[in-house]
């Protein structure tokens, strides 16, 4: 990647300057991101934006995948960053790109910066119309802020379906993308994963309440989307998930088959990732999946043992898989 970027000495003033991670993660994003659109994978990249994964980023800077994650909610909230994760990428988005890259000439004291996000500023001899050039910016942000909907339809079905494989309840309203996106439950799930909420974070969510309340005659009434994606909700939720000290699944009995004995949370973890190692070499998994979704799953985000459990009730004959394995 060639050219340079501009850097404020203002910087030093900013509230996380003093923080190494997050500073070191945002330098990063101005770097990476995109000085003009781009095409990838039949989808825009705009400018100011970058195609990555938190993996790739931990990579990159030599952090852990949880410490990208604690960076990037704190630059959201903070509204320097906002991110949208699928389950194989994820695109971010630096807020105020043309603010920190807009360059001027410096021959002509008083030339408006150009802010359209598409097109860099090549030319100042000619007069800007500002009225117009309000009017373009607002135009363009409503047809992105369109684009991005569109763009969240795929993630939206895939949660609509397993919130119905779990509670028995259909969400998903409409066949095609228009109708999709005008529902109620549209909008409640897509501004959080417009807040940077992932499908597994909202999954998770899912799965844990319906597992608390199921059997609750009064709390089940709870198990609906306007209550699980509700903002204040949604938060405290996931971090009951995030905090947890063991997966949703803590009654050992859920397998059926004997757990042994661990001394700590991490060789639950090994063992796990050796069982799904192990139905993976067995060819019944989808190959994409095992290569892409599961495997950032049980090794990334350290969730292995849930992972085999879901594999399991959706894959029976993986339980007929010979399974031997030793502690180290």
């Amino acid at each position: 990647m060639n050219g340079y970027i501009k850097l404020f000495r203002q910087l030093k003033e900013w509230e996380w300057y003093a923080n190494s991670n997050v500073k070191a993660l945002f330098l990063h994003c101005l770097l990476s991101a995109n000085f003009k659109s781009k095409k990838w994978e039949g989808k825009v990249i705009e400018r100011g934006q970058f195609v990555t994964s938190l993996s790739h980023l931990a990579d990159d800077l030599g952090l852990s995948v949880q410490n990208i994650r604690t960076c990037i909610q704190k630059l959201e909230k903070t509204g320097e960053l906002t991110k949208v994760a699928t389950s194989t990428y994820t695109v971010i988005t630096v807020c105020k790109f043309d603010s920190y890259q807009c360059f001027e000439d410096d021959d002509k004291q008083g030339a408006n910066k150009v802010l359209t996000i598409n097109q860099q500023t090549t030319n100042n001899q000619s007069t800007i119309n500002q009225q117009q050039l309000k009017k373009d910016k607002k135009d363009k942000n409503d047809n992105k802020e369109k684009n991005k909907d569109k763009s969240l339809v795929p993630l939206f079905i895939e949660i609509a379906e397993y919130y119905k494989s779990t509670t028995g309840q259909n969400i998903l309203i409409g066949k095609t993308d228009s109708l999709i996106i005008r529902s109620d439950k549209f909008k409640k799930i897509s501004e959080r994963l417009k807040n940077g909420a992932t499908v597994e974070d909202c999954k998770a969510v899912i799965k844990l309440k319906n597992e608390e309340w199921k059997n609750d005659k009064k709390m089940s009434k709870n198990i609906n989307i306007p209550t699980l994606f509700r903002a204040s909700n949604f938060e405290k939720y996931l971090d009951a998930v995030n905090n947890s000290s063991s997966p949703i699944i803590t009654k050992e009995n859920n397998f059926p088959y004997p757990i042994p004995t661990f001394d700590n949370k991490q060789e639950r973890q090994d063992y796990f990732l050796a069982r799904y190692s192990r139905y993976k070499e067995s060819g019944m998994l989808d190959e994409y999946k095992a290569n892409t979704e599961y495997r950032q799953r049980a090794i990334y985000e350290q969730d292995a043992e849930r992972l085999c459990f879901e594999l399991e009730l959706e894959i029976p004959n993986l339980l007929n898989i010979e399974f031997n394995y030793k502690k180290i």
